[in-house]
């Protein structure tokens, strides 16, 4: 959560300091694996996101298939890293976790994932979620609507932006 936060920042300074957040980055990855090998258990702080993520699977009948996977659309070219695709009886599932609040943008970045993996030859997810995951150990699961035409927007307001800065 801190690496991602840290990215986040280092992101909207000049490349040299962009090269310092990522060697921390670095750093705290280590640490925190280091950790996970020596003690053969997770570190504290994570602990309550990982059993939220545990009782929405149980809670909704879900099956792990797939995490962390690499999709990318060449048509759009956009790529991106789904948190999870799942198996459960309502057919398959594609996850996305996040530990702040929900912003509109994640609906369109859920869309581009089950694009982006349908694309590659993979079949398009029955049902999208962002599941909030809180440091109580409790979470919030928001259904997606699926809409690719959100997603292809997005990515067109993106180029458009990116053109006229460039």
């Amino acid at each position: 959560l801190d690496m991602l936060s840290s990215f986040q920042i280092a992101t909207s300074y000049p490349l040299i300091s962009l090269f310092h957040y990522l060697k921390h980055l670095v750093r705290l990855m280590v640490k925190r694996l280091l950790h996970v090998w020596l003690n053969g258990k997770m570190m504290p702080e994570l602990q309550n996101y990982a059993e939220a993520r545990k009782k929405f699977l149980k809670d909704y009948g879900l099956k792990t298939v797939k995490q962390e996977f690499r999709v990318k659309s060449l048509r759009y070219w956009y790529a991106g890293t789904p948190d999870e695709s799942c198996q459960g009886m309502a057919g398959r599932v594609l996850v996305d976790y996040k530990t702040g609040q929900w912003t509109p943008r994640y609906d369109a970045q859920l869309n581009l994932y089950d694009m982006a993996f349908s694309e590659k030859g993979g079949h398009s997810h029955d049902r999208l979620y962002v599941v909030t995951l809180n440091e109580d150990g409790t979470y919030k699961p928001k259904p997606v609507v699926k809409d690719w035409a959100l997603g292809i927007r997005c990515v067109k307001t993106f180029e458009e932006a990116n053109y006229r800065v460039n």
